[in-house]
């Protein structure tokens, strides 16, 4: 199964090019997070690693907003 993950680091922000990036990479189950930078706290994250299988892929789409 391919899983998705997207986040955001303020509401905001829109995380939908993320998870429009997500369904044309065919994701079966895309979730996200909108928490600041500043915790670690990801619930979404956290629920997405523990459904991983041996044979499962997590895909995260990358975008460089800052060098």
């Amino acid at each position: 199964m391919k899983y998705g993950y997207a986040r955001v680091s303020t509401e905001d922000q829109n995380p939908a090019l993320q998870l429009a990036a997500l369904k044309r990479a065919a994701c079966q189950q895309a979730l996200k997070d909108e928490r600041t930078g500043a915790t670690t706290n990801r619930p979404a994250l956290l629920r997405c690693l523990k459904a991983l299988q041996d044979d499962d892929t997590l895909i995260v789409p990358l975008r460089i907003t800052k060098l």
